[in-house]
């Protein structure tokens, strides 16, 4: 029961890249893509440089609020069309996670307006929450970088203040505690969930219908590191299936935004010792309620290769409806291209035009 969207290959997913030319702080770079475990050993190592910018305040404190913050300004010799905002980590307290962001919002903007100025803010990828709080007060991430802290590594998320520059398609976060129907829980694919996600390359009818190679253990576990920092700088959402009676993991599902607003594609697959007890359509069905509902997408693609007649049955199981045949669209493990038997599904709340149903 395996749709074409297995493990992503290395076209199809965007990897953090580049964002500045030159400097060192500011810029965000990595050969690879960046995750909470390995990405300090795989992220260029950013080195800090004296800040120049002597007209800027050293410090900022929240306005208005019944609580004490602070944050750092400076802006890197390297960079000086951008502002790097950090909160004192020490200073803020737990209860004001969700609002520090929104906050610090006015003087976010005032800072921007008056020194035309980018403004990026850096937050360790551990606090989660506060991330989630940046982006709703209007940061977009960029990518990711590591430095030194005394004698620690620390990896940090970069976002910056959006505008018409950096238009971002948001892909929401996909639920730290996960969905569930109660037989099936689905959750963010973590570290822990790589030897399931590896066993499954060793089944014949899993790598027969799979468009990618298949790839060694440190590649998978990788992929699996890798998930959720992708969620959050708008990658793509892997998620893991898990049985609710075992604690098992038992497939795996997929989402990645493609080029127009609201629109994305799904890939889903259910390990071999876990089929025929149509995990396989509870999984969509769960998965496809929570990106029209919580996600917000319009839209929902699939592609399958023709005469793979399960994955077939479970799109259709789910609502999803036929819509075209691809020739030569999905490659195969000899390197021959098999056709893609392409479905789709729109939102409930809207109807066949596009129109948003009151």
């Amino acid at each position: 029961m395996e749709s074409y969207q297995g493990l992503e290959s290395e076209a199809d997913y965007a990897r953090t890249s580049e964002i500045i030319k030159k400097p060192p702080l500011a810029t965000l770079i990595s050969s690879e893509r960046g995750d909470y475990d390995s990405i300090r050993n795989r992220l260029t190592h950013a080195r800090v440089y004296s800040y120049e910018d002597k007209s800027l305040p050293d410090k900022i404190k929240t306005p208005n609020v019944a609580y004490e913050q602070h944050s750092t300004l400076s802006v890197d010799s390297w960079a000086p069309n951008i502002i790097i905002h950090e909160l004192d980590w020490d200073d803020y307290e737990q209860q004001y996670i969700q609002t520090v962001y929104q906050d610090l919002h006015a003087e976010f903007v005032k800072l921007q307006n008056n020194k035309q100025k980018e403004i990026h803010t850096h937050i360790p990828v551990r606090y989660e929450s506060l991330i989630a709080s940046a982006i709703d007060a209007g940061f977009s991430p960029l990518g990711a970088f590591k430095r030194s802290i005394g004698h620690k590594i620390e990896t940090c998320l970069v976002l910056v203040l959006a505008d018409d520059k950096h238009s971002h398609n948001q892909l929401p976060l996909f639920p730290e505690y996960g969905v569930t129907d109660g037989l099936l829980t689905i959750i963010p694919t973590v570290s822990e969930h790589c030897e399931a996600f590896f066993a499954e390359q060793q089944d014949d009818v899993a790598v027969f219908w799979s468009i990618f190679p298949v790839r060694s253990y440190t590649e998978v576990k990788h992929y699996c590191q890798e998930a959720r920092l992708n969620n959050i700088l708008g990658v793509g959402i892997t998620a893991s299936v898990i049985e609710n009676s075992s604690q098992q993991v038992v497939g795996r599902v997929h989402l990645r935004p493609v080029v127009p607003p609201k629109v994305a594609d799904v890939g889903y697959g259910i390990f071999p010792e876990h089929r025929g007890k149509g995990y396989a359509t509870k999984a969509l069905n769960l998965f496809t309620q929570w990106i029209f509902s919580e996600a917000g997408y319009v839209r929902i693609e699939l592609g399958i290769k023709e005469g793979n007649e399960a994955s077939e049955r479970v799109a259709k199981s789910c609502g999803y409806v036929r819509e075209s045949i691809c020739p030569c669209r999905l490659k195969n493990q000899d390197g021959s291209f098999s056709t893609q038997i392409s479905y789709a599904k729109v939102s409930p709340f809207y109807c066949d035009k596009g129109e948003k149903i009151a």
